[in-house]
């Protein structure tokens, strides 16, 4: 129905900036899963819970992490309130924030998250902002 198709991208293509980052394909794909029972209902369960990530972020927030944590935002999704967030929970931050980039990153930029990620696991500096060579 309209709503499956609004939640999954065909009616919703701003959260995407990357074109072909989703594909008709894909997102017929995504709609024919949300359309078995209980799938939709299932995807919307985070933000039922979002009370419950409040009270819970409050309490975490009194010990922060202090291990390397990395968030990563994009420019065209959460951007800065990425690394914003995690600050609250963890003191070790390295924030990154994808340019050229919409809320779905890892299906938009897939090669370049995984060379951050791997970067930032290999223990070498993380630099703050990535934009592809393409970008303006």
């Amino acid at each position: 129905d309209g709503r499956r198709r609004f939640s999954t991208g065909s009616s919703n293509r701003g959260f995407h900036v990357v074109p072909g980052g989703f594909s008709d394909d894909d997102v017929a794909y995504f709609e024919e899963a949300y359309a078995r029972p209980g799938r939709f209902a299932a995807s919307l369960n985070l933000y039922r819970t979002i009370d419950q990530d409040i009270a819970d972020n409050a309490v975490l927030s009194q010990s922060p992490l202090t291990i390397p944590v990395m968030a990563i935002g994009a420019d065209h999704g959460i951007g800065q309130g990425v690394p914003a967030g995690m600050r609250h929970v963890a003191s070790n931050v390295t924030p990154v924030l994808m340019g050229a980039t919409g809320h779905f990153l890892t299906e938009e930029r897939p090669t370049a998250f995984v060379e951050i990620v791997e970067t930032f696991l290999a223990g070498r500096p993380v630099a703050p902002a990535w934009a592809p060579v393409d970008s303006k």
